[in-house]
């Protein structure tokens, strides 16, 4: 990055008067958001086979979150909570394909209150016009043509063609850019120089595209029963040259910012809106049915040359409801819209050091296209999905079983990072402790709860068989 160009025509700068004047200029916000991206397959959290080293240098020249969380595992319940600060029971949206209610404020809207331009350019069916995500942009772009296949390269280039248009207006002041990228999504088609580094041992087909072996939906929970150990890790594979593919995206669009001369002006906030299970817990190439890590953990970086430490770590458990209300705060914007996040800006400006605090997430799992061969969905609709309460170190799952009982799973993160040992039975009072702490969650989120019908996918049936949500 160069620190050192300047230019009083760029976006986020106000009149050269008021610079004389002494006057700090208002700082710019773009949110990079990834959709199906577990944190693991970045290099800065662990990496998969292959390397994000654009990603990994927006977190070497900002602060890394170390746990950041989603409420759910699918895109409409968690953009909803990126965009607003609230728990999907509060902001309404809590099923896929469900519209972020007008009565809650948005991020953007606030923002656009404030002076600030605002522009969204987006790649998700969840996130098509009218269903509430656009409120408070200005210009919000999603065409039907890339809610299936990759278009990490079409929403860097239409990012950085807007950023130019408006950065060359007179007085043109901050804004607010959203740019929401699908590809790591299913179906898993990177590009071949990518799928080829990613399994240079592999010589055929992808087997699942076209057609297969079986149904995806019972792929999904079998796995081993349809495909060789070979064809899995192909799968695998195939996902994280996606996640090269997009970081690639990234990194020419960051190279855009620099090429601007607006990298020093602007907050770049990057996340996830949910992982994938890889296979892990016997659930195969999918999200939003199971509640473990693999498709709850996700990658937060904020990126402010002159306002953020570089190269630190912020401990402790991060929500995506903290984004928005830690967005504000940076900015220096008071706002008395009620969230569910909490600001960590003051720990990120002490350059990420704090004492982990006493925060919790609700995770549930989705309602909407459960699929049937689900093997542990014994109850259908809202009454059937999972709950979990995840704090820093413990996390308990509740699978409905009917008849108010529940199955229920403790897991000690800090010792048992991919859930593997059930610990309910040896430690009992910690199960108590995080039902009462699952109930109270519940009741605070829920009292907000905006009732919406369900929506109706029907006419979108080709696409979401595409991203593999439908047979």
């Amino acid at each position: 990055m160069n620190h050192t160009r300047i230019s009083l025509t760029l976006a986020g700068l106000v009149s050269a008067s008021v610079l004389l004047a002494g006057c700090a200029p208002p700082r710019s916000v773009v949110l990079l958001t990834v959709d199906t991206l577990r944190a693991d397959r970045i290099g800065l959290y662990g990496g998969g086979s292959l390397p994000t080293p654009n990603i990994d240098a927006l977190g070497h020249e900002g602060i890394v979150a170390e746990q950041c969380v989603a409420p759910f595992g699918r895109t409409t319940q968690s953009v909803g909570t990126i965009l607003t600060g609230l728990h999907p029971l509060r902001h309404g949206a809590d099923g896929l394909g469900m519209s972020l209610s007008s009565v809650v404020e948005t991020l953007p809207e606030t923002l656009r209150g404030h002076g600030y331009e605002t522009a969204a350019f987006t790649s998700n069916l969840m996130l098509r016009p009218g269903l509430g995500f656009d409120q408070g942009f200005g210009i919000y772009v999603n065409p039907e043509q890339r809610w299936f296949g990759n278009s990490a390269g079409a929403i860097s280039n239409e990012g950085l063609a807007w950023l130019r248009s408006y950065v060359e207006q007179p007085n043109s002041g901050p804004f607010f850019l959203w740019l929401h990228y699908l590809d790591p999504h299913w179906p898993y088609r990177p590009d071949p120089e990518l799928a080829r580094l990613a399994d240079p041992e592999w010589s055929g087909a992808f087997w699942l595209q076209e057609s297969g072996p079986g149904p995806k939906e019972h792929i999904r929970f079998n796995a081993p029963a349809h495909l060789s150990e070979k064809e899995i890790e192909h799968a695998r594979r195939l996902y994280d040259a996606e996640v090269a593919g997009t970081d690639r995206a990234i990194g020419e669009f960051l190279a855009g910012l620099d090429e601007l001369g607006i990298s020093d002006s602007v907050l770049v906030v990057f996340t996830s809106d949910h992982g994938e299970s890889l296979g892990e817990h016997s659930y195969w190439f999918g999200h939003g049915e199971y509640l473990y890590d693999e498709t709850l953990v996700v990658p937060l970086l904020l990126r402010a040359p002159g306002l953020l430490q570089a190269g630190q770590r912020l401990p402790g458990l991060t929500r995506l409801e903290d984004i928005a209300p830690t967005v504000l705060d940076l900015l220096g914007i008071e706002t008395s819209v009620d969230v569910d996040g909490r600001s960590f800006a003051d720990a990120i400006r002490d350059g990420g050091k704090r004492v982990p605090e006493d925060v919790a997430e609700l995770q549930l799992t989705d309602h909407i296209l459960v699929r049937e061969p689900d093997p542990r969905r014994p109850l259908p609709g809202r009454e059937g999905r999972w709950r979990a309460v995840r704090e820093n170190r413990w996390k308990l799952i509740q699978i409905p079983l009917g008849s108010g009982e529940n199955a229920e799973e403790l897991y000690d993160l800090a010792n048992d990072p991919n859930e593997t040992t059930n610990l309910l039975d040896r430690r009992p009072e910690e199960a108590e402790r995080l039902r009462l702490r699952l109930t109270r969650l519940a009741e605070s989120v829920s009292t907000g709860t905006i009732e919406q019908d369900d929506p109706s996918l029907e006419e979108h049936m080709d696409t979401l068989r595409g991203l593999g949500y439908a047979q």
